[in-house]
């Protein structure tokens, strides 16, 4: 499809005939259920790219032209989001079978494709998922890792002479939160607590790869990222500039949560 005027508008509606009143449309209304819309803005180049992630049990995780959709590289796009399935495919619309999240988490490759520029990424659709899905995007150049939330956007730079590393950098976290147990309190430490700002070692109950997330007193997330603990030990410089006041740390695996509390002088 190929739009030539200057400001196209494109309209399309699903609907059904009646076999019995051939001149009756039947709409449907219903919200589409296990739909994830993820659109890429960037605002200076009035650009926007969007690509959907779905649940269904008859889908694979191999390309099926039933359920996914390829996406072309566009070179005259400045960005080209796709997701990435396991054979290396670009994807515009990726579906795949509910994951066992009680097992552990789903993670899915993202491909910017990206030019030089500040971009803004934005999730909808959430709420067509049950309510113990969470979405997480993940950063591995920083091991950043935030919460999806509806409609809010997400900046992510892409600097020039780094723009293939960035715009592989990123990959989607499924997580069902139901399948989380929480630790006992012991299973975390943080010391020295409290502190003057100064690096703080955090002390976990075992090796296992995970999230550490650190919260002020708001909920507000302040720090973090991911981690494999070398010694059952984390070194956090999260606090440097922070202001004083009571922080939480939590540190999430595939199988527990554990979480500690910490005063900044």
């Amino acid at each position: 499809m190929k739009a030539t005027d200057n400001n196209p508008v494109l309209i399309a509606s699903e609907q059904v005939k009646s076999s019995i009143f051939p001149d009756t449309l039947l709409f449907r209304m219903a919200a589409v259920q296990n739909q994830l819309r993820l659109v890429l803005n960037n605002e200076a180049e009035s650009s926007r790219d969007e690509v959907v992630l779905a649940f269904d049990d008859r889908a694979s995780e191999d390309f099926d032209a039933q359920f996914d959709a390829n996406k072309p590289k566009l070179p005259m796009m400045i960005s080209n989001l796709a997701f990435r399935n396991e054979n290396g495919d670009f994807l515009g619309v990726h579906t795949i079978e509910k994951p066992d999240l009680s097992i552990k988490d789903k993670h899915i490759p993202l491909s910017l494709d990206a030019k030089a520029g500040t971009y803004n990424l934005q999730a909808h659709q959430i709420s067509s998922f049950s309510n113990d899905v969470e979405f997480y995007l993940e950063n591995k150049l920083n091991g950043s890792i935030q919460l999806l939330e509806e409609g809010k956007s997400y900046s992510i730079e892409i600097t020039e002479g780094n723009e293939e590393a960035q715009s592989n950098a990123y990959s989607l976290r499924i997580r069902n939160q139901t399948s989380v147990t929480v630790a006992n309190p012991a299973a975390i430490r943080a010391f020295p607590n409290p502190t003057n700002g100064e690096t703080v070692t955090v002390w976990v109950n075992d090796n296992s790869r995970g999230t550490l997330e650190v919260f002020d007193a708001l909920g507000n997330r302040v720090g973090g990222g991911i981690f494999e603990p070398k010694d059952n030990s984390i070194k956090l410089d999260s606090f440097r500039n922070n202001a004083a006041g009571i922080y939480t740390i939590t540190w999430t695996t595939k199988t527990t949560r554990s979480s500690t509390r910490i005063t900044v002088n």
